[in-house]
C-alpha cells in the first residue's frame, strides 16, 4: 500500500487534517450533484466546516481499489439526522493523485437510510 492510498484513506474516513499537506494547490473535489471545490486554501475551509457539522458521525471505508495514481474508496457514513434519527450515507471517493499530491478527488454520494433488498 502506498502512502498516497493510506492519505486517501484517511480524507475518505473524515480525518481530513491528516491529509492537508498532501493536497495539491490546484486541487478539484468534485462532489457529483452539489458543488466544486477549487484550490488547497478552499478545500480546507470547506473540510474544517464540514468537520464541525459532522459532529459524531461514523465513517467506514469498505471497499479500496488502487491502481496507479487512481484510488476509489467506497464506504458509508452513518450518523443522526436533524430529527434525531438514525441516517446513513455511502460514498465512493475517485481519487487522482500525482508527485505525492492529491490532485482530484469526485466523490458521489448516496443516503441510504431506508434501503429495500430484493431477493
Amino acid at each position: 500500500m502506498s502512502d498516497i492510498q493510506k492519505i486517501c484513506e484517511e480524507f475518505s474516513k473524515g480525518n481530513f487534517s491528516a491529509t492537508y499537506d498532501h493536497l495539491a494547490e490546484t486541487i478539484k473535489w468534485k462532489i457529483v450533484g452539489d458543488k466544486t471545490i477549487d484550490g488547497k486554501e478552499s478545500m480546507i475551509s470547506f473540510c474544517d466546516k464540514m468537520l464541525i457539522e459532522m459532529g459524531a458521525s461514523a465513517l467506514t471505508n469498505t471497499n479500496i481499489i488502487a491502481e496507479g495514481s487512481h484510488i476509489a474508496i467506497e464506504g458509508s457514513c452513518k450518523y443522526t439526522n436533524d430529527k434525531n434519527e438514525p441516517a446513513c450515507v455511502e460514498y465512493c471517493d475517485v481519487y487522482h493523485s500525482g508527485e505525492g499530491k492529491i490532485l482530484t478527488i469526485t466523490s458521489y454520494c448516496i443516503d441510504s437510510t431506508i434501503q429495500t433488498t430484493i431477493a
